[in-house]
């Protein structure tokens, strides 16, 4: 019978415990959130404008590169050696 209300005892001051420090835990959690959305925002930011001059910067050259191939490209009449021609393309692909 005494260790059953020393049990129960226990269990009611745990039950207390944790009724009183999760909340105010979760809480804490919460604030700390907010804070570090608001410390990484502007490195997300600044990541999101490098992102997107690279792809820009890198458009500009596929454009570059597409038009030189239309114009100089393998595949015209006039081509002497075309499969040399090719090959060179191929390297300047895996080059861009």
């Amino acid at each position: 019978m005494k260790e059953e209300v020393a049990t129960s005892t226990l269990l009611m001051l745990l039950l207390l415990c944790v009724n009183q420090e999760l909340p105010e835990k979760w809480n804490n959690t919460k604030k700390q959130s907010v804070t570090m959305k608001q410390t990484v925002a502007p490195l997300q930011a600044e990541e999101v404008n490098r992102i997107r001059r690279e792809l820009a910067s890198f458009d500009v050259e596929q454009h570059e590169f597409r038009e030189l191939f239309r114009k100089k490209g393998p595949f015209g009449y006039d081509s002497g050696k075309p499969y040399r021609h090719m090959n060179k393309v191929k390297k300047q692909v895996y080059e861009v």
